[in-house]
């Protein structure tokens, strides 16, 4: 390729080549390593019609999974089962503290439908979800109970029936608020997992998550109890699902306590 080199001395004074472009003759250069303009360089960014396609196929797929939802039918009216939140506040502390968490599937009952679907993941703080559901469902009936009882003992100090001990209006106050939280009785109905899925009845438990589109259309409204192990669980498709296929306008509620989400329908 090129015909001569110049020689040069370096400032250690050893010799080296030395590239002169004007020795370069054009006729020498191999066609196979030179460069034009013309070569296609492939773009950095998709092509809109294929980002375009593969939107298409989510879609798609998205309907396919919704409409599977919607033709879930229970296997057999039995395996329809809720249970009554007043159950669940009661006996789901002594049953975990034993150990028998898969024995509440006797506090559950056949019916056709539901008031809420509970959605939950299994790997998530059990202590931290009954703190949820006794704020949700007990938390107001507590406090109002504690609201008359402080006020009826400040009416009683004030009438000299207790003395001049103010304390008596926290104490009753507290009292109350307290043994009502731990004994009011919602009536609820609610699906949960755990108590209405058979455990260790493998024909049945097949049978109830197959029935779980049925569980879903049959329930008026969803509590998700989220923390972030939720969304790799199966309720977390679940409930995406049951939002995406109800025939009825939803509306999403944010809760004040902790990582809470209700989804109710519009009264």
């Amino acid at each position: 390729m090129l015909q001569h080199a110049q020689r040069s001395e370096t400032v250690l004074g050893k010799q080296q080549d030395m590239f002169d472009p004007q020795d370069i003759d054009p006729e020498n250069i191999d066609p196979e390593v030179s460069v034009t303009l013309d070569d296609n360089i492939p773009s950095e960014f998709p092509d809109s019609s294929e980002e375009a396609e593969v939107q298409d196929r989510v879609a798609e797929l998205m309907q396919r999974c919704i409409d599977f939802i919607n033709e879930m039918q229970a296997t057999r009216p039995d395996i329809l089962r809720g249970v009554r939140v007043w159950k669940l506040l009661r006996y789901l502390p002594s049953a975990w503290l034993r150990g028998k968490r898969k024995d509440l599937h006797r506090l559950s009952q056949q019916t056709t439908q539901f008031d809420q679907f509970w959605s939950h993941s299994w790997q998530g703080s059990a202590w931290t979800k009954y703190a949820n559901m006794l704020y949700l469902h007990n938390c107001m009936p507590a406090s109002i109970a504690g609201t008359l009882s402080a006020s009826v003992a400040c009416g009683l100090v004030s009438a000299g029936y207790l003395g001049a001990q103010q304390a008596w209006c926290s104490v009753f106050g507290f009292v109350a608020f307290c043994m009502t939280l731990l004994i009011w009785h919602p009536q609820k109905l609610v699906f949960l997992d755990i108590a209405c899925i058979h455990q260790t009845d493998q024909d049945q438990k097949g049978q109830a998550l197959l029935s779980m589109g049925a569980f879903l259309k049959q329930s008026k409204s969803m509590l998700v109890l989220w923390d972030p192990t939720w969304v790799t669980s199966i309720d977390c498709a679940a409930a995406t699902l049951w939002l995406e296929s109800s025939v009825r306008p939803m509306s999403c509620k944010f809760q004040s306590l902790g990582f809470v989400l209700a989804f109710d329908p519009p009264k």
